[in-house]
């Protein structure tokens, strides 16, 4: 490409890209800037924009190449109402004279023309940039066409780069460092039309982004044109590249404008081979409002580096959170007991990792940072899960109080005490401990069962021996096996046992010829039965 070693401005580039792609270029406008300047005519309306697209991006490093497809395209435009017709040769003098001063210590490269003021080469009857392309001179029309002088242009109103009126709010999630395409204007689709915007992006241009694994590419689509905009899909919209469809939330949270994200769609593009144009599609419906969109080679972040900046970022002193307990426990006007602090996530409900909080927040009560970026990475919302106020990660800082409590207990522990001077305890260490008495206890009773077991069998056997005789002292460790034979017994056995004293104790030791001749008082009336 012929060059002239001045680049033209980059307002000026996209100015120019912004309204090719409009609706004020018709079908067989664009055909004829693309004969004009060397390219395939035929197509639809996207082929055409795309080809002239590509045309100005090439040409955006010489300003000589990027004057003659500037002039050629303001030319159509306005070829019903100017009648004058140019040359070719003179569409490119003119196109010359409109660039900016060189400066003079770069080094030119010569372009060298004759008197008539037509290059010296063989194909000067082509377009600069056809020319540079190395298309034949067939195919180039040879035949006059209008253009408009430096005066005349300077009247014509250019569109305005969108791209340096708005920018998108940053996350720390991802940061745009490239603009791969032009912002595409998305007007509204009232009633049931359906409308669709293409975009095309070279594979070759993927190549020099793709090299560093941690960038993505990356669709972000605005409501407004102005200022800082959050990201905002039309709500009836749908994503295609290279014809497969996007599985992607395109909507956010229900009722929660910013909740969006933008979409990753760097797995579906296709950088192999270097000549390969990727198609992307955006279609969307029912909506009387514009939307812009655009495709961003974006630096991502992890949940996991984000949560080690946050280790190494701001700190909320322990001194700092203990003077404000104190603080507030000597205000008169409130009433402060101890209060009870949380060592679970309100979030995932597990022990906190790494405890943050906003700077903002007035309570002691932290969040873990690793729950709580997963949350913002799937719907963004910053709002503080404790308080509800806005809590944006540049404002989280680690909480050095917490982080104490954290490492100085066992992670069994799940809650402790902060007294009004700032001192903590474990809560309710006391009911731990007969909560943890209570096995035991339930143990020594299942024990008793068994030896009730054997002792009810001893005292089952059939014997002569008085029921009262295993109130003796001598007996050891029967009392338990009385109580549980004595509640199988009819209740007017048990009642006469207890109600008659025993005057004597029975040895059972003796023979029966040492036995009184009397029986005891207990047995008087069984003397007729025979028994002795």
């Amino acid at each position: 490409m012929t060059s002239t070693g001045y680049a033209p401005a980059r307002a000026d580039i996209q100015a120019l890209v912004t309204l090719v792609n409009s609706n004020a270029l018709l079908n067989r406008q664009l055909a004829s800037i693309c004969q004009l300047n060397g390219l395939r005519a035929s197509g639809v309306k996207a082929d055409l924009q795309r080809r002239i697209v590509s045309l100005i991006q090439d040409s955006a490093t010489d300003q000589l190449s990027f004057g003659q497809v500037r002039a050629s395209i303001e030319q159509v435009r306005n070829n019903s109402q100017n009648g004058k017709s140019y040359s070719g040769n003179q569409l490119q003098h003119a196109a010359s004279h409109a660039a900016p001063p060189q400066p003079s210590h770069q080094q030119q490269h010569p372009v060298h023309l004759n008197s008539s003021g037509s290059s010296a080469s063989p194909r000067s009857s082509m377009p600069v940039y056809a020319q540079a392309r190395g298309y034949p001179a067939s195919t180039t029309p040879g035949a006059s066409y209008t253009a408009v002088t430096q005066n005349d242009r300077s009247t014509l109103p250019m569109p305005q780069s969108i791209n340096s009126l708005f920018s998108f709010k940053p996350s720390p999630f991802y940061e745009p460092i490239s603009l791969l395409t032009d912002i595409k204007t998305c007007d509204p689709a009232i009633m049931t039309n359906r409308r669709t915007v293409t975009i095309t992006i070279a594979a070759h241009e993927l190549l020099r982004h793709l090299t560093d694994p941690s960038v993505k590419i990356m669709a972000l689509c605005a409501l407004g044109n102005t200022g800082v905009q959050e990201i905002a899909f039309p709500h009836q919209s749908e994503l295609k590249v290279n014809g497969a469809d996007v599985k992607a939330n395109l909507r956010g949270l229900k009722n929660k404008p910013g909740s969006t994200r933008p979409v990753d769609i760097t797995s579906l593009l296709r950088h192999k081979p270097s000549s390969y144009v990727n198609n992307i599609e955006f279609a969307y419906a029912l909506t009387n409002k514009k939307f812009y969109l655009g495709i961003y080679a974006c630096k991502s972040y992890s949940v996991d580096s984000l949560v080690g900046r946050l280790r190494t970022g701001k700190k909320i002193s322990r001194q700092s959170v203990v003077n404000e307990i104190t603080r507030k426990a000597r205000d008169t006007e409130i009433v402060t007991t101890s209060q009870v602090m949380s060592m679970k996530c309100p979030l995932s409900c597990m022990r906190l990792q790494l405890p943050v909080r906003s700077e903002a927040c007035k309570h002691i009560q932290c969040f873990d940072a690793t729950s709580y970026l997963q949350l913002q990475e799937q719907g963004p919302q910053w709002l503080c899960p404790i308080c509800n106020q806005s809590a944006p990660f540049e404002r989280l800082a680690v909480d050095d109080y917490a982080k104490e409590i954290l490492e100085q207990t066992a992670k069994s522990v799940e809650q402790v005490k902060i007294e009004p001077d700032g001192e903590w305890r474990l809560a309710g260490a006391e009911a731990e401990e007969i909560k943890d008495e209570e096995p035991e206890n339930s143990f020594n009773l299942d024990d008793d069962e068994v030896v009730i077991s054997d002792i009810s069998y001893f005292g089952g056997r059939s014997t002569a021996t008085p029921a009262r005789s295993h109130q003796m002292p001598s007996t050891p460790n029967t009392n338990m096996g009385v109580s549980r034979e004595g509640s199988s017994m009819p209740r007017s056995a048990q009642s006469a046992g207890t109600k008659r004293p025993a005057p004597d104790v029975i040895d059972l030791t003796g023979s029966d010829d040492d036995e009184p001749s009397a029986p005891p008082p207990k047995r008087q009336n069984t003397g007729a039965n025979g028994y002795y």
